[in-house]
């Protein structure tokens, strides 16, 4: 199997599994009509004044009784979309099994909340149906009619066929210029290099023969990326988010889990061998320059450099070039992404990997348009995403500037 081999590969198992994901999406967008159903009768009357209120030329009021009770489970119901793709659910709807089907996936299924940010809606129905529940009845009877459209909108999406849930990377030719970290002696690097490209060739055999599990590839591409990023830095950008890739071989949609494991391993392993062949120039361009200067980040009182120094180094200049061509709009959403992340609270290993993505996006935005890999850059921004916790820096970052990037990356 060759690279063009191996995508094609990657390429029919992302079809069969589109195929396997549209009935379970069908079956959720059923539950949503049936939602909005329920409501149907309630627009226009689902509001009640206060007793006690009549003289009030604009009193407070509730829902009715029956439409408070399809109002509440039709926003229960909605409102469990924006966890599909993630761990959290409290009801047992159909959303749990696309939960299951795509968790492992560099997808997130429709939304309530892609439905109200289309609309750049602020979600009138919050704050209607919770104690205390009075509200005046241009605001009930609108958050009703809301509701009801965004859950029909949000039907009418999940009834769409789903786009790619794989990612199809390019094939990626390691860099013409590069340089050995500091601190690594080049003879060492090729022995390792010489060691990870012979345990991927014999693993790619194994995995052709039946004798190998797609989580020895995922252990074998995450090992290769990680032992570029430390020895050569910015060179590992040709294996980024390739171990997330491979995660999806856990998908209960993917057909043949082996090949779609040794279709990523020998792109990785095709990569890693111009790796091996360019090394003479990157540990000659090494010798002739000085050891780079090393910058420190203050953020939430810890000082945070070394390992994270070069990247944020390499955001910084992608997003200087940006401003420079007037690209005011995307150097802010970078910005704003890369301090998000060295902002929050978080080990050290978890902060290294989403400055990886950040990198990756700056590397990406700055990379003209018919060369850019739109696959790796929304599957970047997706982890970016996935990892947004409420309340923090990610979240509110994301929140403010996600339309730019998606935007970017579509």
């Amino acid at each position: 199997m060759d690279v063009d081999a191996a995508r094609e590969a990657i390429g029919l198992q992302d079809k069969l599994a589109r195929q396997r994901l549209v009935p379970v999406l069908r079956k959720v967008a059923a539950e949503g009509d049936a939602h909005a159903d329920a409501l149907t009768p309630w627009l226009g009357r689902a509001w009640k004044r206060n007793s006690g209120t009549w003289g009030d030329s604009d009193p407070l009021g509730r829902l009715k009784n029956g439409a408070e009770s399809a109002f509440i489970a039709a926003k229960n119901w909605a409102q469990e979309s924006d966890n599909a793709g993630y761990h959290r659910y409290t009801l047992k709807t159909s959303w749990e099994e696309v939960r299951k089907a795509v968790r492992d996936l560099q997808y997130h299924p429709p939304s309530l909340r892609q439905v109200e940010n289309s609309h750049h809606d602020d979600s009138p129905y919050e704050g209607v149906g919770k104690p205390p529940p009075f509200t005046r009845r241009r605001h009930t009877e609108t958050a009703v009619q809301t509701l009801h459209d965004h859950i029909r909108e949000l039907a009418e999406l999940l009834r769409k066929p789903p786009n790619g849930l794989l990612v199809i990377p390019r094939q990626a030719h390691a860099p013409r210029h590069g340089n050995l970290e500091e601190g690594r002696l080049g003879r060492l690097v090729n022995e390792d290099l010489a060691a990870t490209v012979k345990t991927g060739s014999d693993l790619s055999e194994r995995l052709a023969q039946g004798n190998a599990d797609w989580s020895e590839a995922h252990t074998w591409i995450k090992g290769a990326g990680n032992l570029l990023r430390v020895s050569l830095g910015s060179v590992a950008v040709g294996l980024h988010m390739m171990d997330a890739a491979v995660a999806a071989c856990q998908s209960p949609l993917i057909a043949d889990s082996r090949l779609l494991a040794r279709a990523y391993t020998v792109i990785a392993l095709s990569y890693m061998n111009e790796v091996q062949t360019r090394m003479p120039d990157y540990i000659e361009a090494s010798s002739q320059q000085p050891d780079p200067h090393v910058s420190m980040t203050f953020s939430g009182g810890t000082f945070i450099g070394g390992q994270f120094a070069a990247r944020i180094n390499n955001v910084h200049s992608a997003i200087t070039g940006m401003h420079q061509e007037g690209r005011i709009d995307v150097a802010e959403a970078l910005r704003a992404l890369q301090q998000a992340v060295m902002a929050d609270s978080m080990e050290d290993e978890r902060r290294s990997d989403l400055l990886d993505n950040v990198e990756y996006l700056a590397q990406a935005a700055a990379t003209p348009l018919e060369e850019r890999n739109k696959g790796i850059s929304r599957a970047a921004l997706a982890a970016l995403t996935a990892a947004a916790a409420g309340g923090s820096a990610l979240s509110s970052a994301l929140d403010s500037w996600g339309s730019v990037l998606h935007k970017l990356f579509s």
